[in-house]
């Protein structure tokens, strides 16, 4: 796409703006403050139906509809038309500030070209501005992916490998989950069996004891779900407690090591680790907040979208600024991930103690209720409440990181210190009432409960392996991809750094011939290196200047935008990108353009003069692509240099009888031609530091100039035997004799219609003819 025509009306600080570049470079070039950036906001908003400059960090509460607009104009006013070649094809499209998703195109019939060129533009690879120019070269290896994938238009890579990065986190927390399941299902099998810690095998021999006294068969190893297979109850079988005068017996040796002064005394020592590191985290309360949170923000660092946007409430935010925040937060609670294992470690262990009190007391107030001990049974639900309130009372301390509780009710459970002391009424009573079993019930009995806990673990045990299994596809999965990535993007940075450093070393090949770069995946970032005159790969702003850092800021953004543009978008936006590129390089720069970039359009803006030259010098832009801003208005907008069309201006003033207004205008005509006058002839001008010179110091030293080159001409035709080129130049000469006279003579009339005068009063007649002699000067 190549833009023939671009026309703006009230946007920004354009009130209205007519641009003809025909398809080829045009260079804007004014003062700051002129409005040049106000053409670049215009083929932006054109392009992607907004304004880059006013979002990102730094534009909270500003709008497009409400900035973007002229602030004299309405927003249904504001609008940007341009006309565009295109596949051959000329093509209408605009854009109106008050509906900026609708872009207008004519014909209809191209519609679908047109589309393809503004996904393009809204990658952001058609503009770079001063503000963004170090953006690849000097960012965080996050942001620089970020930046680079949106313009390389590979964002749909990353956002995979966020989604895979989520389901590696669900499933590793999953894992968690179903571990903690499973070691919960053996612990209630240990607590069946009489043993410390589960294994399977030792399992299965309790189990075949408990079998062979019911005359039954050994079950293999591996076959503890058919604990009960073959088996039949005994002929004496009762259901009148569920527990066994044996049982009974476990259940007492049971608790007297749960609520041991051993145990106890280990409990008061958890207490005080305990009570530390709550303590270490209650001191940051940022990081109480980061570790509640610390899951949450692993998977949004995973979900984050180049574009800035929140995944969670798509709120906006500048690109990097969310990355860079929840990293900060993620490095406060991975320092207190360290803390929280010490408070997991004590909680778990907690846990198993009130667990193991629980499930004693569960089965003694079942037997005692079946045995008819009212009073026991009350006793033992009351004691049961109070092991429950203990378990949720540790998990709200858990949670405020605030121990509520002195270390010896800690210590205790929230249960009577002599409880197992208490308890031994309790043993006694039931023992007076339960009946006198055989081994054969006894077994029976603990082979019913066993099936039950057998069952529980079985299940459990089946979710872990599940999890195992899904834990490593994913861990797979996230190993594989990554590494195809790699190999892809690596492949893609490659082509692309060989260009950059191409472009590099042609701007710098006097300093930097031997320059290359690397451009790697990182993780989740892109690690950007640069060889510094034979010293090794560092980063780039780790040993070269800021100037040398623009130039490959401006480098590898030509480098992407070459790489990614598809043939569709030609148009390159460079917004006063030169600012720290030293002037010995500038020429360089116009000239790597103007040679290298043959197939682009560019469209320039800047303040420096001496550039603006230079493009011209380099061939980048012919003298119909330079416009030139001389200073701004707030009711007229930008203020052009418009000597080719100025005599259709001044009659066109002097048409509306405004004399005042055409005298302004040819005295601001004529400053800017006896300045570029002065240039081409070399005229000699009294230098002054500022560089500033009066209309009556730059005419007079031009026409002088003039007459003595005319001199000089007639010389060298006369050594030469020339009579021809002689005639010529001595009819040149009485032409601008008379020229300059009717000029001298007309020359009062247009100061005092600039200024104020009290005796003068020029008629738009005789201004007339005081443009007509300036003209034909």
């Amino acid at each position: 796409m190549r833009l023939l025509e671009l026309e703006i009306r009230n946007l920004r600080g354009i009130r209205e703006l007519t641009l003809k570049p025909g398809g080829g470079n045009l260079v804007v070039l004014g003062p700051n403050g002129a409005g040049k950036s106000a053409v670049v906001d215009a083929v932006d908003f054109l392009l992607t139906g907004s304004i880059s400059r006013l979002s990102g960090k730094g534009t909270a509460g500003i709008t497009l509809k409400q900035h973007g607009r002229h602030i004299g104009a309405k927003t249904k006013d504001a609008s940007v038309r341009a006309v565009v070649k295109l596949d051959g094809a000329e093509i209408e499209i605009s854009r109106w500030l008050a509906n900026p998703d609708d872009l207008l195109v004519s014909p209809e019939a191209h519609r679908s070209q047109v589309e393809q060129v503004v996904r393009l533009a809204k990658l952001g690879h058609h503009v770079l501005t001063r503000r963004e120019i170090l953006r690849f070269v000097t960012a965080e290896r996050g942001e620089r992916a970020r930046e680079i994938q949106a313009l390389l238009n590979i964002q749909e890579i990353d956002r995979t490998r966020q989604a895979i990065n989520a389901a590696a986190i669900a499933n590793e927390n999953e894992l968690k989950a179903r571990k903690r399941e499973e070691e919960e299902a053996q612990r209630a099998v240990c607590r069946e069996l009489g043993i410390e810690k589960y294994e399977a095998q030792l399992a299965v021999g309790i189990a075949n004891d408990r079998r062979a006294k019911l005359g039954g068969e050994p079950i293999p190893y591996g076959a503890l779900r058919d604990v009960k297979r073959g088996l039949r109850p005994p002929e004496s079988s009762t259901q009148t407690t569920g527990v066994s005068l044996r049982r009974l017996e476990q259940q007492r040796s049971t608790l007297g090591v749960i609520l041991g002064e051993e145990a106890i005394q280990q409990r008061i020592e958890q207490y005080d680790r305990l009570q530390e590191a709550m303590g270490r985290i209650r001191e940051n309360p940022r990081l109480i907040e980061d570790l509640k949170a610390l899951e949450l923000i692993q998977i949004g660092l995973s979900l984050l979208e180049p574009s800035g946007r929140c995944p969670l409430c798509q709120a906006e935010h500048p690109a990097g600024y969310l990355h860079d925040f929840l990293g900060g937060r993620l490095r406060y609670a991975q320092e207190a991930q360290e803390i929280q294992a010490v408070i997991q470690e004590s909680r778990e262990t907690l846990n198993q103690a009130a667990e193991g009190v629980r499930s004693v007391l569960s089965d003694l107030q079942t037997a005692a209720e079946k045995a008819g001990l009212k009073a026991e049974t009350a006793q033992l639900r009351g004691w049961m409440e109070q092991t429950a309130g203990f378990a949720a009372q540790a998990e709200r301390e858990r949670e405020s990181y605030q121990l509520s509780r002195p270390r010896e009710v800690y210590a205790v459970l929230d249960l009577p210190r002599n409880l197992h002391h208490e308890l031994e009424q309790v043993f006694e009573a039931l023992e007076s009432r339960l009946p006198v079993t055989t081994p054969e019930q006894e077994a029976w009995d603990s082979l019913t409960r066993l099936e039950v806990q057998l069952q529980g673990l079985e299940r459990a045990s089946k979710a872990l392996q599940l999890a195992h299994r899904r834990h490593a596809a994913a861990q797979k999965i996230k190993t594989a991809y990554e590494a195809a990535r790699n190999q892809v993007l690596e492949t893609l940075y490659h082509e692309v750094c060989e260009r950059f450093a191409e472009l590099y070393k042609t701007l710098h090949q006097e300093d930097e011939s031997d320059f290359c770069a690397q451009l790697t995946p990182a993780g989740a970032g892109i690690d950007l290196r640069v060889e510094f005159h034979g010293h090794g790969a560092h980063p780039p702003h780790a040993l070269h200047s800021e100037g040398h850092q623009d130039s490959m800021g401006v480098c590898l953004f030509l480098a992407l935008a070459e790489r990614l543009t598809q043939n569709k978008l030609d148009l390159i936006v460079l917004d006063d990108v030169v600012m720290s590129v030293d002037s010995g390089h500038r020429q360089q720069l116009g000239n790597m353009l103007a040679r290298m970039f043959a197939h682009r359009q560019f469209l320039i803006t800047t303040h420096d003069r001496v550039w603006a030259t230079q493009l011209g010098n380099a061939g980048l832009v012919q003298s119909k692509g330079m416009v030139e801003f001389y200073g701004w208005d707030f009711d007229s907008g930008p203020l052009l240099s418009e000597i080719s069309g100025m005599w259709d201006l001044i009659e066109r003033d002097l048409g509306r009888g405004e004399v005042n207004a055409a005298a302004a205008r040819l005295r601001r005509g004529l400053e800017e031609f006896a300045y570029h006058a002065c240039d081409s002839l070399k005229a000699r001008v009294r230098f002054t530091m500022d560089g500033r010179w009066e209309l009556g110091e730059l005419l007079p030293a031009a026409m002088e100039q003039y007459r003595d080159l005319l001199k000089k001409a007639k010389n060298a035709a006369n050594s030469w035997n020339q009579t021809e080129v002689m005639g010529r130049l001595r009819a040149q000469e009485e032409a601008v004799k008379a020229i300059f006279e009717q000029r001298r003579e007309l020359q009062w009339v247009i100061n005092p219609s600039v200024h104020y005068s009290a005796w003068a009063d020029v008629t738009p007649k005789e201004l007339r003819a005081a443009a007509a002699a300036h003209r034909e000067m």
